[in-house]
């Protein structure tokens, strides 16, 4: 199954064994036929992935090369000379084309160039940031819901000690 995303769209998918990826705008993904395996193609996810006893580790190749996931909570960047890899919790092993693998724990970032050389940074650069796309999607998201999904511009103001909203443009000024 092939999914993609356009320049303004980014969407939720709730797989079976109870993990959540989110893709960010501008993304393709290929689900494989390999079980808890997925192609990241070009763009960028984050992926809360469910730990499942007995079943096979998740993976996330790319064209750089491949994220061995078990339990795990992170944001990968894929493109055709680079793959990003954020852990935000948990650990995983990079895999690339050439030398051996390396293990990204919690707060840091694997780079994978297009040669298959794999940097490991600690901290990783503004981590919290750059996956703040999907986290309320992975938390609280329902399309059953009232409630609009974080970044699509809604706002509403209400006075304090009261239910009725304000109908008319607010203006903010500043004190400082």
């Amino acid at each position: 199954m092939h999914l993609s995303t356009d320049p303004r769209t980014r969407a939720r998918i709730e797989l079976d064994d109870g993990s959540f990826v989110v893709l960010d705008r501008a993304t393709e993904l290929t689900i494989d036929s390999a079980p808890r395996t997925v192609t990241l193609d070009d763009g960028a996810l984050i992926a809360d992935v469910a730990h499942v006893d007995g079943a096979p580790g998740a993976r996330i190749k790319t064209p750089t090369g491949t994220v061995n996931v078990l339990g795990t909570k992170l944001a990968v960047t894929a493109a055709s000379d680079r793959m990003n890899v954020e852990v935000l919790r948990g650990e995983v092993e990079v895999v690339s084309s050439s030398g051996p693998p390396q293990h990204v724990s919690a707060g840091q970032e694997g780079v994978v160039s297009k040669d298959g050389r794999i940097d490991v940074r600690r901290p990783a650069n503004d981590l919290a940031q750059r996956a703040a796309f999907g986290e309320q999607l992975i938390a609280t998201h329902n399309e059953d819901a009232e409630e609009p999904a974080s970044g699509l511009g809604e706002l509403r103001a209400r006075r304090p000690g009261r239910t009725d909203e304000k109908t008319t443009p607010s203006t903010w000024r500043s004190t400082a």
